[in-house]
């Protein structure tokens, strides 16, 4: 039997909680519409994953909610929720051109950060954005700098600073990053922009989610005082990856899982052989609170 903490905050931010809210209602709507035989009956799509959480992602698979990724797959007159990482202006233009009703759940700040790289391209900023290539919330932003014909650079480390391409005597430079980053590790980086660039130019509040901030400061603090961390999150995740990331410089043994499945027997021995007795559990930001508890019950019953 194990001594479990359960780190204060964890799981859903608001971002996500309006997101599974907004494509809850939309999928009961087309359900409803569907089983009365209505003329106005349409199927419900999303493009690119509501959140990245496979077990939220099957369980609206299972309610008939189908998620697509590729944006010339987008069919013609259904319903088509933008996810919570937000959208490009291209593919908004590609999905109203089909006909489709739009049902936008991109979380408030992410618009926020949205808005801000409008801003910035349309007043002549080259921006600098801090993120994860590949990720959804970065290709919405990018999309906007593009649809206005501005100028960007995409950076991921302190190293790739030194590979920009721009002057350091550049009068409009600005930064903006993404909302799920590693706060420690941006202000590092930040701050190096800052010396490279003295005149570069700074988001009035935090680009980072407050939530992220939040479960970051907690977990930072709950590692220190446990053998073990588990966070819950799927590997897609920036936001769980990034509270893996926190708690590895805390803690010597920490565990990250998609679901309670990955406590096997064999987890549990794995443990045991490490000497663990005390676990801090904490879960990204669009983790429901159901694999939480029961990742706990399959540890207290081991």
């Amino acid at each position: 039997m194990f001594e479990i903490i359960l780190v204060e905050p964890r799981g859903y931010c608001q971002g996500v909680k309006r997101a599974i809210e907004i494509l809850e209602n939309t999928a009961n709507e087309s359900n409803t519409a569907n089983e009365s035989n209505e003329d106005n009956q349409k199927s419900t799509f999303v493009f690119n994953e509501i959140v990245h959480n496979s077990y939220i992602v099957r369980t609206f698979e299972e309610k008939g909610v189908t998620f697509i990724k590729d944006p010339y797959m987008i069919p013609t007159d259904s319903k088509l929720v933008f996810s919570a990482h937000g959208i490009s202006p291209q593919i908004r233009s590609l999905a109203l051109d089909k006909n489709n009703e739009i049902i936008d759940a991109t979380c408030p700040l992410v618009n926020k950060v949205h808005k801000e790289a409008i801003k910035l391209a349309q007043d002549g900023y080259h921006i600098i954005y801090i993120g994860h290539n590949g990720h959804d919330e970065l290709r919405g932003v990018v999309g906007e700098i593009e649809e206005i014909g501005g100028t960007y650079s995409i950076i991921e480390t302190l190293e790739d600073i030194n590979d920009l391409d721009i002057q350091s005597n550049s009068e409009k430079i600005a930064w903006l990053s993404q909302t799920t980053l590693n706060v420690a590790d941006t202000k590092i980086i930040t701050d190096e922009l800052k010396r490279v660039f003295p005149q570069i130019v700074t988001p009035k509040s935090s680009d980072i989610c407050y939530a992220t901030t939040d479960r970051q400061l907690a977990i930072s603090k709950a590692a220190t005082d446990v053998d073990a961390v588990i966070v819950i999150g799927s590997p897609n995740s920036s936001n769980s990856k990034r509270l893996t990331e926190v708690a590895n410089d805390h803690c010597e043994n920490v565990f990250m899982i998609d679901t309670p499945a990955e406590i096997t027997d064999q987890f549990i021995k794995n443990l045991e052989e490490l000497q663990i007795k005390i676990i801090a559990i904490t879960s990204g930001a669009s983790v429901p609170e159901i694999l939480v508890q029961e990742t706990v019950q399959k540890l207290n019953h081991s």
